[in-house]
């Protein structure tokens, strides 16, 4: 199935044609400094489909796609259920009106399957997101090393098992499995190190760098948000279960934070 940008133009097959807008930058550091309030909380921890937009009762459960949601409808940490202890109906949430780019797409329902079947689900999981923004957002080619890429962009990943190489959630749509932020984009290092080892960069392939924050099984005694990973590497990070990286990315998306707010109405 084709996918278009924010204004009707397809996608080419080397992802290298189309042009998107670039959001205020006030609005993107804005926002970015609501996600980055929750970088070292523990008043957190990981926990798939027990989160505040699943329930009304007390919880400490978060997981990748309550993350960016909450991000992208502009609740900061001090903001959240986990730091006020404030619980409320998961179909009550509404963006911040704090912040004039707040979107709200939980307010929507919408299929999580590659066909479109049961389409009254509310929007809880990352593949769902994607397909929100699919249609309401800008798509960001892929291709090019990654160079239209920019802080507050939106990543998806389509994750494959280890050991099988099959899509962990194959029937979902673009067989997403987890979102990110992009978090900064810097010029790529000569080198870097991971558990002590040195490898080299190949900047011939990726020129930039972009670190991501996002929401994952936490260390013992850490915290579920984490900014320690690479859009371009999968860094052989041994705790990186799931082998989120460049090979399994399905679809980067720049919400237009300043449009999008109209649309976040049933």
């Amino acid at each position: 199935m084709p996918v278009y940008n924010i204004d009707g133009e397809p996608i080419s097959a080397d992802g290298n044609a189309v042009t998107v807008k670039r959001n205020d930058l006030s609005m993107v550091d804005d926002f970015l400094s609501v996600a980055r309030s929750y970088l070292g909380q523990t008043g957190m921890n990981y926990s798939d489909g027990n989160t505040i937009f699943y329930t009304d009762q007390p919880t400490t459960g978060i997981d990748c796609s309550t993350y960016a949601m909450l991000c992208m409808m502009g609740y900061s940490y001090e903001e959240s259920p986990y730091y006020t202890k404030q619980y409320k109906n998961p179909d009550s949430w509404e963006a911040n009106t704090l912040h004039n780019w707040g979107i709200s797409p939980i307010q929507y329902k919408i299929s999580r399957y590659i066909d479109g079947s049961s389409p009254t689900e509310s929007i809880h999981l990352a593949c769902q997101i994607a397909r929100w923004m699919t249609e309401r957002s800008q798509v960001v080619p892929l291709g090019n090393g990654f160079r239209d890429v920019l802080p507050g962009d939106v990543v998806f990943w389509a994750i494959k098992k280890r050991v099988s190489n099959e899509w962990w959630n194959p029937t979902w749509y673009l067989h997403i499995s987890h979102i990110g932020l992009i978090l900064s984009k810097e010029d790529a290092p000569d080198t870097y190190e991971v558990d002590g080892t040195t490898y080299t960069w190949d900047k011939s392939k990726y020129p930039f760098k972009h670190t991501i924050i996002e929401v994952y099984q936490e260390q013992a005694g850490g915290s579920p948000c984490q900014n320690n990973r690479w859009l371009e590497l999968r860094q052989e990070d041994p705790t990186n279960v799931y082998g989120n990286n460049v090979n399994t990315i399905a679809m980067i998306a720049r919400p237009d934070l300043g449009a999008l707010r109209q649309l976040t109405t049933n």
